[in-house]
């Protein structure tokens, strides 16, 4: 068996480099700083590159937006309007309707009043002659009773 003394079990550090001359230490530095500072830029210009990208594809998208409103309110008008012609059509429709109706309606009526007074008149002729023929009828009858009177004097 083998013990193990208590607490902490002993590591060993990596050992540290060798300490760089302070002329290669800034050298190196200032290549990470100024390869940093590239990809900060580049991401920078990345970044703004997709911000105007976003920005042109956000008018894009309001102008095609606004030119579908457009078009659409002007199928509503051209649809409306269409509308409009066709019930003035069919009013103007209903209207020559009415018009011929009442000329039909009128037409009948005069015939109507055309029969009763060509009825009016034919009764009229009628009575004349039934009085015409009583007339002659009574005169017929007076010169035969006054032949009989004649004729019995």
């Amino acid at each position: 068996l083998v013990s193990v003394p208590a607490g902490r079990p002993s590591v060993k550090a990596p050992p540290k480099p060798p300490p760089m001359p302070p002329a290669l230490l800034t050298q190196r530095s200032q290549r990470k700083i100024e390869a940093a500072a590239e990809s900060f830029v580049a991401k920078a210009r990345q970044s703004l590159r997709n911000d105007d990208v976003f920005r042109e594809s956000l008018a894009v998208s309001k102008q095609v937006n606004l030119q579908a409103q457009l078009e659409q309110q002007l199928a509503d008008k051209k649809l409306a309007e269409e509308l409009l012609k066709t019930e003035w059509e069919q009013q103007k429709e209903a209207e020559k309707e009415r018009e011929a109706a009442d000329r039909m309606m009128a037409a009948m009526l005069k015939e109507e009043e055309e029969k009763r007074e060509e009825m009016r008149r034919k009764a009229q002729q009628r009575e004349e002659e039934d009085r015409q023929l009583a007339e002659d009828l009574a005169k017929e009858e007076e010169e035969v009773e006054r032949r009989r009177e004649e004729e019995e004097d």
